[in-house]
């Protein structure tokens, strides 16, 4: 018995090993099935999605970049008119500054002319003043001196009539008293 036992027990044993060996070897089987299913699942579906949302991904870092780009470009060119507008405004400014400059420069060489002119007319006018004060200071007083030549000629015309009238005054005289008396 014992020997039929151990062969039973044998027996068993490697039918127990080849059972456990076959679900092993199907489980195997299974899994490489389940795994090449997976892989297959993979490839098909997960791979494609995956590359799917890689290609959305990229596709909209792609778009964020040329957005970004963009927005660079807009800001920049904000940026470049406003120094252009800045520019044009302070090359107008210097150009109105520099007009106000001339025209106060010209406005000022105006005066400038003008009080010389008005220097020049008020010394002409005082040079004509003094002139004619001149003139009628020397006419005064050449017709002063004519005068007191002329008073003095007089007076020694008077004079000398005088003196020749006084013999025939003496004559005179004497004739009248000479007659009152006779």
């Amino acid at each position: 018995l014992s020997s039929a036992a151990v062969q039973f027990c044998n027996k068993r044993r490697i039918a127990l090993c080849f059972e456990g060996w076959r679900v092993f070897m199907e489980q195997r089987r299974e899994s490489h099935i389940l795994k090449a299913h997976s892989c297959e699942h993979y490839q098909r579906n997960l791979l494609a999605s995956f590359l799917s949302l890689w290609y959305k991904r990229m596709m909209r870092a792609a778009e964020l970049r040329q957005h970004r780009q963009e927005m660079i470009d807009r800001g920049s060119r904000a940026q470049k008119r406003r120094i252009f507008m800045r520019w044009k405004y302070f090359v107008s400014l210097n150009n109105f500054r520099k007009d106000q400059r001339e025209k106060a420069s010209v406005w000022y060489q105006i005066g400038l002319k003008r009080r010389a002119l008005q220097k020049m007319r008020l010394d002409c006018q005082t040079k004509q003043l003094q002139r004619r004060r001149l003139q009628a200071a020397q006419t005064h007083c050449d017709t002063r001196v004519q005068q007191v030549h002329w008073r003095r000629w007089m007076f020694q015309l008077e004079v000398a009539e005088e003196k020749k009238l006084i013999p025939k005054t003496r004559k005179a005289n004497s004739h009248y008293r000479y007659t009152m008396v006779t």
